[in-house]
């Protein structure tokens, strides 16, 4: 008899979070490997999504475009990064030229460089943040990958302390045209559980944050990480399918798993260069 699927969710879960956090851990080319491998499996799944629209991005520009911008992040060339989203915009226009019965050049070549951005360009923030000790040059090793963990922990956190908060007092929808099962109960408490699990705790993985730190990031994260959640509910509702792939069991698609991370990867980022650093 099949297990029932949040018993496939937990376990996949269990299975997976073990091995990002070693990635995390690990740092240079293994995550830079990691971020690729999420970058080439969420522009698919975006891609097809837009398929559905009658839309036919260039795909492959779009991955090569992500892959250089992780490569740029990764060997800390960050000038580089505009260039590369420069090149992909005017490659993409301008094979439009020659392409026939493709739908609308405009809409191919935008949809091209929004998934260049959206996937490719807010999941190198991971990268970035492993990178910190190496850039700044005023947090140890270990900060740099709880500045990685930060960003993973808040989207997981939120997302574990609202589905519990849903599912015991959930009754009022939260954006019912966008993702029928999220609650506003829910969603306040993701806003109250992740800030009280960075707190708990700052000591062991976050000294170098503050306490003030530990409730902005938790408090604004959750609000970050859900909204991206809502935008990917928003996108897959627009193309009329209930997950972006059926790649992770239980989970649905790589997007669907890391919807949240793409915005709070970025946010925790210039949070920390800006306030902490």
């Amino acid at each position: 008899m099949p297990l029932p699927n949040v018993w496939v969710r937990i376990i996949v879960g269990v299975t997976l979070i073990p091995v990002v956090l070693l990635l995390a851990w690990a740092g240079g080319l293994y995550l830079l490997l990691f971020v690729d491998l999420v970058i080439i499996l969420g522009l698919r799944e975006f891609y097809r999504m837009a398929a559905t629209k009658e839309i036919e991005p260039n795909q492959v520009l779009g991955m090569f475009g992500g892959i250089g911008i992780s490569l740029a992040a990764w060997g800390q060339q960050d000038q580089f990064i505009p260039g590369i989203i420069m090149v992909v915009l005017i490659v993409t226009a301008s094979v439009e030229i020659f392409r026939k019965n493709i739908g609308s050049p405009f809409l191919n070549t935008s949809v091209t460089v929004f998934g260049l951005l959206y996937v490719g360009w807010l999941i190198s923030h991971l990268i970035l943040l492993r990178q910190l000790p190496a850039r700044y040059g005023v947090l140890t090793d270990m900060n740099g990958v709880g500045a990685v963990l930060i960003a993973l922990m808040i989207p997981w956190v939120c997302d574990t302390a609202a589905y519990f908060s849903g599912q015991a007092i959930g009754k009022h929808k939260l954006i019912p045209r966008v993702s029928a099962g999220k609650t506003l109960e829910g969603a306040i408490g993701g806003l109250v559980g992740t800030p009280l699990v960075l707190l708990a705790l700052r000591t062991t993985l976050f000294p170098f944050l503050s306490v003030i730190d530990c409730v902005s990031l938790g408090v604004i994260g959750a609000i970050v990480s859900q909204t991206g959640d809502l935008v990917e509910s928003l996108i897959k509702r627009d193309a009329g399918v209930k997950d972006a792939s059926q790649i992770i069991p239980g989970h649905g698609g790589v997007l669907d798993r890391f919807d949240s991370v793409l915005f709070s990867a970025p946010f925790v980022y210039y949070y920390l260069i800006l306030v902490v650093l």
